[in-house]
């Protein structure tokens, strides 16, 4: 079923009055009087004059600062998105009160901001009414802020900085791709500080560090290589293929120079303080104790810290965001060790603000990896990349090899379904997608009432944020990182583990096993409806290799 037709767009004033006469058949009365009086007796409302112009400075910058978080770029009406949710406190006057409020906000937030589109050269005869040209977009105008230009400019220096480590006299192995080799010998002799390597889906990126680590602890000794990603899911993938311990770029970046250090320096130094009044007062078994923490504190502030020549391997790094990799690149710098960069820039891209290493590839002539491994049909490596680089005709290659299928979206619904279904019963690990969260859920609520009929799962169970529940049997993904809660094995809960319910308790928690036979229990807070902290039954479970993928999507997709 694909997403309902629109509305035609109306006047938010007409909406108002058909909302207020609804709204009048359930409550007698002056509706929004009543309201008013509810939430504001005790409280003037506010008119434009109110706010001092250092108040609506302060609303701008907290503007930019938002933005500057989320994108790049932004225009007029990215400012005033975020003004109005950044004032939606505040109680004004009436619509136009609070009109004049955003459009200060968003004109201080400008002066905060840097244009970035050219101004024109030669006036256009041909004006709107508010004396804008024809052939400007509306409030169109693209800004960004110093601070992001300030992180790329970082970026680019140090790219550009060839005084980094360098491993002398390294060897390629024979039994690597001639591209793999090349690039190899390049990140070994370069010495950039900061390097970047593409590579598409399927080129050997996992195989190329691997060899990387082996060889960069070799020249500069054990420990010399630090591997992270951009989520704790894709650092738990890394370690297991590197064979090293890996972590996400935000907790290395909060534990390093974040909130973390410096809450562990506070206590280091309160610790031998208090060490030290404990010396002074006669109390040495105190005063070892006090040290004894404080060195505890110093070995992980330290385990936290880059060393010279290091290694630092970034995963996946077209999702790590600019300002993330700012940050890193400045440590690395400070350090005197070597950022490496490793993605694809055609990937998705950072959930924030993004763009900084498609920046380095094209700026930097970044090495390569071209040559397809991981397809066992020939047809399919090319057909990767020209799907990859939005060659359209590809699809008649998929086509004719017949991995296209069409039809009304409810028969193509079912057909995947019952795929999805037929693997399992093949024990295959088995991936059902779907274009939208309302399909999502149909889904998941199909799968779960067909695995009840068959005993697969209880009928009952805790319900969840949409509305679906789960129950013993049924499989759920936890979407938050938490490093306190921890499984039998150790290791902590990670956002886009799967999980399958072994026992549902009278307080709402769960007993759950992952993967390699781990279980943890899932608290009740975490599990209940309201909570998007684990999700509904999945039919995206994994079961058994091999792998299968099945797509319902609708044109718009």
């Amino acid at each position: 079923m694909n997403r309902p037709a629109k509305h035609a767009a109306r006047p938010l004033a007409d909406l108002m009055h058909d909302w207020s006469k609804r709204a009048e058949q359930v409550i007698p009365g002056r509706v929004a009087s009543l309201i008013s009086d509810a939430l504001f007796q005790d409280q003037r409302l506010l008119v434009g004059a109110d706010l001092d112009p250092g108040t609506i400075d302060a609303y701008g910058a907290t503007v930019v600062l938002a933005l500057q978080l989320k994108r790049s770029t932004w225009t007029r009406w990215n400012i005033l998105a975020e003004a109005a949710r950044q004032t939606r406190l505040l109680r004004t006057k009436d619509v136009d009160a609070r009109l004049n409020v955003l459009s200060a906000i968003a004109k201080s937030a400008e002066r905060h901001s840097i244009s970035l589109t050219a101004p024109e050269l030669v006036p256009v005869p041909v004006q709107r009414r508010d004396g804008e040209s024809v052939y400007t977009v509306h409030n169109g105008q693209i800004y960004t802020s110093p601070a992001v230009l300030g992180a790329e400019s970082v970026l680019l220096d140090l790219a550009a900085d060839v005084n980094g480590p360098v491993l002398s006299g390294y060897h390629t192995s024979g039994d690597l791709g001639e591209d793999k080799a090349a690039v190899l010998r390049r990140v070994a002799s370069s010495g950039q500080r900061i390097e970047t390597v593409v590579g598409p889906a399927g080129t050997g990126k996992t195989t190329l560090l691997a060899e990387l680590k082996t060889a960069w602890n070799a020249g500069f000794g054990e420990g010399s290589v630090v591997a992270l990603a951009p989520s704790a899911a894709a650092a738990e993938v890394l370690a297991d293929s590197l064979d090293l311990p890996a972590d996400n770029v935000g907790k290395w970046i909060h534990e390093s120079i974040g909130i973390g250090a410096e809450q562990r320096q506070t206590w280091i130094a309160e610790s031998e303080r208090a060490a030290q009044l404990a010396i002074n007062a006669g109390r040495r078994r105190r005063a070892q104790r006090f040290y004894t923490a404080a060195a505890a504190a110093r070995t992980e502030r330290d385990r936290w810290r880059l060393r010279r020549n290091q290694l630092v391997i970034v995963d996946e790094a077209s999702m790590v965001g600019t300002m993330e990799l700012a940050c890193l690149a400045r440590e690395a710098d400070r350090a005197g060790a070597k950022l490496l960069l490793v993605g694809d820039d055609s990937q998705l891209g950072a959930v924030d603000t993004g763009g900084a290493f498609r920046l380095l590839v094209n700026e930097t002539n970044a090495a390569k990896l071209t040559e397809i491994w991981r397809f066992q049909n020939t047809w399919e490596r090319q057909a990767s990349l020209d799907l990859r680089a939005g060659n359209r005709e590809v699809f008649d290659v998929y086509d004719d090899h017949g991995r296209l299928h069409h039809g009304p979206a409810e028969d193509i619904e079912n057909t995947a379904y019952a795929a999805w279904q037929a693997d399992l019963t093949l024990g295959r690990t088995s991936l059902l997608i779907a274009g939208d969260n309302a399909t999502v859920a149909r889904l998941n609520a199909r799968a779960h009432v067909d695995r009840v009929q068959t005993r697969e799962v209880e009928p009952q169970g805790v319900e969840l944020h949409d509305g679906t529940s789960a129950g013993l049997g049924d499989t759920i993904v936890t979407r938050l990182n938490a490093r306190r809660l921890l499984t039998n094995h150790r290791n902590f809960v990670r956002n886009g583990a799967t999980w399958t319910i072994l026992r549902r308790w009278p307080d709402g928690s769960l007993t759950v096993r992952g993967a390699n036979d781990e279980t943890v229990t899932l608290p009740r807070t975490t599990c209940a409806r309201g909570s998007s902290w684990a999700t509904p039954p999945q039919p995206t479970a994994p079961r058994a290799k091999p792998s299968t993928p099945h797509t319902s999507s609708s044109p718009t997709t």
